[in-house]
């Protein structure tokens, strides 16, 4: 009689998940700008190697996409509180304003989300 073994594969935990990626990212701008953010700083500073990121993101233009999607959406917020509930031409003031203060202020951020190939 033979006996039967079975083994379970646990997946191993991930020290980091794609929003810690792109928070890291994000935060690294400032300092390195887009053109020198690469995904071996961006591996330092997570404590990870540089191979971990892949889980997360495929290259760094998805990385780079991934930060621009988060510069539209903060833009986006900053542009709905500037406006709130104005209309017309004051909205579109406004708007253009909160833009405006959003590119000056980040620039880092603004430059990653013109920097997108897709749109």
């Amino acid at each position: 009689d033979t006996s039967r073994c079975m083994v379970y594969m646990m997946p191993f935990p991930s020290k980091i998940s794609r929003d810690a990626v792109v928070d890291a990212a994000v935060r690294l701008l400032p300092q390195t700008g887009l053109d020198g953010l690469t995904l071996r700083i961006l591996a330092a500073e997570l404590e990870v190697a540089p191979n971990a990121l892949y889980n997360h993101v495929a290259n760094r233009q998805a990385l780079v996409e991934a930060i621009s999607d988060r510069s539209a959406l903060e833009l986006r917020k900053r542009m709905l509180e500037s406006v709130g509930r104005s209309q017309g031409l004051n909205s579109i003031r406004r708007a253009a304003m909160a833009y405006l203060r959003f590119a000056t202020a980040e620039p880092a951020l603004y430059d990653a989300l013109m920097a997108r190939r897709d749109v």
